[in-house]
């Protein structure tokens, strides 16, 4: 399939793990499987999955230089980047039962969180930029114009190819088959 691609997801979970040497030296010892991508993927967080409100830790979310850095660096080594915030809630439980007190603040948190890095991947030439995965009971119909405000907020940004990360599950049960928005991604 001439649409797959081969890569790594490289998550970050301290503030400055991307400047430190043993990350820059990670990228060299990649195996050669025929890898051409790398995912950089710095999270945000929000108190727990009832939370409205979402923003950067202060110890746990990659600082804007580290991410800066790093895309850098796999640029310089020849990958192709691609830029995957994920926001998770602080106690440690699945993304993927949120349920915000008030979801028009969780949803300006998440665009303001979307295109900020929206921004940064336009700025450092990133290839591709998945905004957001696994979110199930946030991706409901419930949600699709909301989705839809999100991916317009990026596109003003953004020109890169433009994805989201869905669970897949049991055929008729995964959030994959159950978006209704994919039409306004790549």
């Amino acid at each position: 399939d001439s649409s797959f691609q081969n890569g790594y997801n490289f998550p970050s979970w301290w503030h400055d793990s991307y400047l430190q040497s043993w990350a820059t030296e990670s990228l060299t010892q990649i195996p050669d499987h025929g890898t051409t991508w790398i995912g950089v993927v710095p999270f945000w967080y929000q108190k727990d999955r009832g939370s409205s409100r979402i923003a950067p830790h202060k110890d746990r979310t990659a600082s804007d230089a580290s991410v800066e850095h790093i895309i850098k660096k796999i640029h310089e080594r020849g990958f192709k980047v691609m830029l995957k915030p994920i926001v998770d809630p602080e106690n440690g439980k699945w993304r993927g039962g949120f349920h915000p007190d008030n979801a028009t603040q969780w949803f300006a948190d998440y665009t303001a969180m979307a295109v900020h890095y929206a921004r940064m991947a336009e700025r450092l030439g990133v290839a591709s930029y998945e905004f957001g995965s696994e979110y199930e009971t946030m991706t409901v119909s419930t949600y699709d114009q909301q989705w839809r405000s999100v991916v317009s907020a990026i596109r003003a940004v953004y020109k890169g190819q433009l994805g989201y990360g869905a669970n897949w599950g049991k055929k008729g049960k995964s959030e994959f088959e159950k978006i209704a928005w994919w039409d306004a991604v790549d």
